[in-house]
């Protein structure tokens, strides 16, 4: 939405040429998929880390508790 923005005020004139439905599109779908991408590829690193121990110090897990946890 940002960039939205940005293309609105900054090229007001060349607004409807740069932003185009497939754009829209591409921007969505990467906005959707990286994070999920990103995530998908932390957990499976994160799983084939040997445990030391079986239980997290936080109430929540994140990336950073799994890893202390490793033995490397």
């Amino acid at each position: 939405m940002a960039f939205d923005r940005y293309l609105s005020i900054c090229h007001p004139m060349h607004y409807a040429v740069l932003v185009t439905p497939a754009k829209v599109v591409l921007m969505l779908l990467l906005c959707w998929m990286l994070p999920a991408i990103l995530g998908v590829v932390s957990t499976l690193l994160a799983s084939r880390l040997p445990l030391c121990r079986a239980q997290l110090d936080r109430a929540y897990c994140d990336i950073y508790s799994i890893v202390s946890l490793s033995l490397v």
